[in-house]
């Protein structure tokens, strides 16, 4: 059986399936500079060291169990995080990051400009 999501066929796996192969490596501890899909640096976050939210991608992009519309845009596009999107950083992303409620005045949107330049770094 198919899974369909946003239009993108994910093949004979289940959505789970997949998500756990595709992103298997960002679901280890903090050890990897890429945490979350919006470029929030989880392993920071109050709610991540306090257990309230498991993260971005333990939860398979639902943090606090809710859906989050960065993380089902960045699965959609089949990306690990909004720095390898081509619309970067686009009107979702700036929204979210600069919310009065929930923003960082920008910090998440520089943070996904560092992990871009560390991997043009890599040879």
């Amino acid at each position: 059986m198919a899974f369909v999501t946003g239009g993108k066929h994910f093949g004979q796996y289940t959505f789970e399936h997949w998500f756990d192969h595709e992103y298997s490596e960002y679901m280890s501890e903090d050890k990897y500079i890429i945490d979350s899909f919006c470029g929030l640096e989880c392993f920071k976050c109050e709610f991540k060291q306090n257990d309230t939210c498991k993260g971005c991608f333990s939860s398979r992009g639902k943090p606090f169990n809710c859906d989050c519309e960065v993380a089902e845009c960045a699965i959609s596009r089949k990306i690990k995080f909004c720095g390898e999107c081509e619309r970067f950083p686009c009107d979702l992303l700036k929204r979210h990051s600069y919310s009065k409620e929930d923003g960082d005045n920008g910090a998440r949107i520089e943070h996904c400009k560092k992990i871009i330049e560390e991997q043009n770094k890599i040879p």
